[in-house]
């Protein structure tokens, strides 16, 4: 089960959800602001985008006028970043993406579905083509580089001169605040404040350990008859009374 804390800005923790499907809705009195920030701050895994996508349903339910997600990450899973930029672009309300440190890689792609896109002043971007991480073609550019740069071609309107810049090496380009806002990555340089009312949640990240797998029929075999020998020998060598 995955826990997210969040915390109404400016006070203290107010409550630890665990997602099991429920949600808790309150009401919003009508033209009243309800922002929530989510905090994505590590690498982008399945774990990570799960627990995100939970927390993106959890805040529409809830009444929130407006998401921002404050990304600081890496990169990580191509496949987990594809569909987190899908399910932000999914939403009935406005999804802001938010840059406030670095922002890398597939991290990068996953900005790019923001309805507003607002970048840090301290801050930094990275580009570079997708490559295979281990094998026989470990760092040769990977056919999943053409799915971290459509995003940049239909939403920045890239040509294919600059996705062939930026993409077309493994080689990375890093890219400054000033630099994401020329290209159309970023809509705006800007330094967010939590305001008073804000909800801010911090989403988990990090991989836990795989779950453990049932054993086969005829490992649990194996181990039943290992166990049984094992008592006998026992038994065996017990000293007698």
């Amino acid at each position: 089960m995955a826990l997210i804390v969040a915390h109404q800005w400016p006070a203290v923790p107010v409550a630890l959800l665990a997602y099991d499907g429920s949600f808790h809705t309150t009401h919003r009195q009508e033209g009243e602001t309800m922002r929530h920030h989510l905090i994505y701050h590590g690498e982008v895994n399945l774990q990570g985008v799960s627990n995100l996508e939970k927390a993106i349903t959890a805040s529409v339910i809830s009444g929130a006028s407006e998401i921002v997600i404050c990304i600081c990450s890496g990169g990580g899973d191509v496949m987990a970043g594809i569909g987190a930029y899908n399910f932000i672009r999914m939403q009935p309300i406005p999804v802001k993406t938010y840059a406030f440190g670095y922002c890398g890689s597939i991290a990068a792609t996953v900005f790019m579905a923001g309805s507003e896109r607002i970048s840090s002043t301290v801050n930094s971007f990275a580009l570079h083509a997708a490559s295979y991480s281990e094998g026989p073609m470990k760092d040769q550019i990977s056919p999943n580089t053409r799915l971290i740069s459509m995003p940049f071609e239909a939403i920045a309107g890239w040509d294919p001169a600059a996705t062939e810049k930026y993409f077309g090496s493994i080689e990375t380009s890093h890219l400054s605040a000033a630099e994401s806002l020329s290209l159309g990555i970023s809509t705006l340089i800007q330094d967010i404040r939590f305001e008073q009312g804000d909800v801010v949640t911090h989403i988990a990240v990090l991989s836990g350990p795989p779950e453990p797998q049932p054993a086969s029929p005829k490992r649990l075999s194996e181990l039943l008859a290992s166990c049984a020998l094992a008592w006998s020998a026992s038994v065996v060598a017990a000293p007698r009374g």
